[in-house]
């Protein structure tokens, strides 16, 4: 049955299965979560806590409470110099506790191609809820997830990281088909002080995957994660955040992200990040970045991002664009 679920990106994340993708689907290529934004992947993926723009859709939905307006993100990554990730996200506030976002990620090639679409909805306590409980932020997305695969032969000459005979044996292995499903996730914030904020994401509650190919037709469950995050502003130009990813799947480790960003000339921002996998076979990756970011008019503002991902397998740039308004 494996083979028949697992292109070309076995060859990939088999190796990569104790990064940040471990542990989806039972296999180790259908929907890989490699995150999204090169502001977070620049931080080392630590953002369950920090995250308040559009990009919240895919890190922290409770985190689109904190939105005042609207806003809008394209995020651009060719993971390892294989697959490419393409996402875009936009969301807007209105009646003054509410945010509703919409996010779009679409990844892979005619081998693997997948899509992933959210619809988030965010609540902010702040004014609308009594006492501490006014801290607090609420979020939950729905997501749609679709994937086709084996639509055409393989081209040794796109994975250069494989032997013209391992892309060969992959081809031989592989069938054709689709999968579809609906997952849910959860997100909560809560402002502990005015410098200190936590943020707590469980993805895939319930999220179940049917595939259907030219031999036969199952389902499968991709497995629930909690993340924990902390959030620390120093001041108003330093701060250092930490997640906690803790994986819900038998056999799939934890994960430790700490990561911090320096603002500086009131335009300019400079990323570090580090990953850390709780296992015996632990495995560590660091990220590098860098922002800038300017007010245009009144409510409209834009910010630039760069993040530069290494790994034992392959290095990784990422790109992002944002713009408020």
């Amino acid at each position: 049955m494996k083979k028949q679920r697992i292109l070309i990106l076995m060859l990939l994340f088999a190796a990569y299965s104790t990064g940040y993708g471990q542990g989806l689907s039972g296999t180790a290529a259908a929907f890989v979560d490699v995150g999204i934004g090169a502001r977070p992947l620049a931080m080392g993926g630590a953002y369950t806590a920090l995250t308040q723009d559009a990009s919240a859709v895919f890190w922290n939905p409770a985190g689109l409470a904190s939105l005042n307006g609207r806003a809008t993100e394209f995020s651009h990554v060719n993971q390892f110099g294989i697959i490419p990730y393409n996402a875009f996200s936009g969301a807007i506030s209105f009646l003054d506790y509410h945010a509703l976002g919409l996010g779009v990620l679409a990844s892979g090639d005619t081998q693997l191609r997948e899509t992933t679409m959210l619809l988030t909805y965010a609540l902010n306590g702040d004014g609308l809820f009594p006492g501490l409980l006014s801290r607090l932020q609420l979020g939950f997305s729905l997501k749609y997830q679709y994937a086709s695969y084996g639509q055409s032969e393989f081209d040794p000459s796109a994975y250069p990281l494989f032997s013209e005979q391992d892309v060969l044996n992959a081809q031989n292995a592989f069938s054709s088909g689709t999968a579809s499903g609906l997952g849910f996730d959860l997100g909560l914030g809560y402002r502990l002080t005015e410098r200190v904020q936590l943020g707590m994401t469980w993805r895939n509650i319930a999220n179940t995957i049917s595939w259907q190919s030219n031999s036969e037709n199952y389902d499968e469950s991709i497995p629930s994660r909690m993340v924990f995050g902390l959030a620390f502003r120093a001041n108003r130009e330093l701060t250092v955040s930490v997640d906690f990813d803790n994986s819900l799947a038998a056999g799939s480790p934890n994960r430790l992200r700490v990561g911090t960003e320096k603002k500086m000339f009131n335009y300019f921002a400079l990323r570090g990040g580090i990953g850390q996998t709780l296992a015996a076979n632990s495995s560590r990756d660091y990220a590098v970045g860098m922002g800038l970011y300017k007010r245009i008019s009144g409510a409209m503002k834009t910010r630039l991002d760069y993040a530069f991902q290494m790994h034992a397998i392959a290095n990784t740039h990422r790109f992002s664009f944002q713009l408020e308004f």
